[in-house]
């Protein structure tokens, strides 16, 4: 079904090219309910691109962090902070920040954080748990 759904839009896309944004925006969003973030995250930064309609490339902006987000891209959370600094009052930014939190990356970096904590601790006798044999 979901293959199907694709190459419909596919053909609805070739056949009338002037709704391309809107068909790359309902791709994103068949690619985001089946759980590909990254086909989702291309499709949505496509209709960025090729839309005129501001309200469109606002939506698909949202959907294009949401799915690096949901992706683990690294450079998710940079794309956050451009689209909050573009909208400063978004109403979907509370939710893309709890994604945020569940990006794996940010658990990286939460843990190479605290290894560095326990190394510099680790001069006063502590060992980083890390570190200890």
């Amino acid at each position: 079904l979901y293959e199907e759904a694709l190459l419909n839009l596919r053909v609805v896309e070739a056949t009338m090219p002037r709704i391309g944004d809107h068909v790359a925006f309902m791709r994103a969003e068949l690619h985001e309910r089946n759980s590909d973030y990254v086909r989702a995250s291309l499709a949505y930064g496509e209709a960025v691109e090729r839309s005129p309609d501001i309200e469109l490339r606002a939506r698909a902006r949202v959907g294009y962090v949401r799915s690096l987000l949901r992706a683990g891209d690294p450079k998710a959370e940079l794309e956050l902070s451009s689209l909050q600094f573009r909208y400063p009052e978004l109403p979907e930014a509370p939710a893309l920040k709890l994604e945020l939190a569940r990006h794996p990356a940010r658990e990286v970096t939460r843990r190479v954080a605290e290894h560095f904590v326990f190394f510099a601790k680790r001069v006063n006798g502590k060992v980083c748990h890390c570190c200890s044999p």
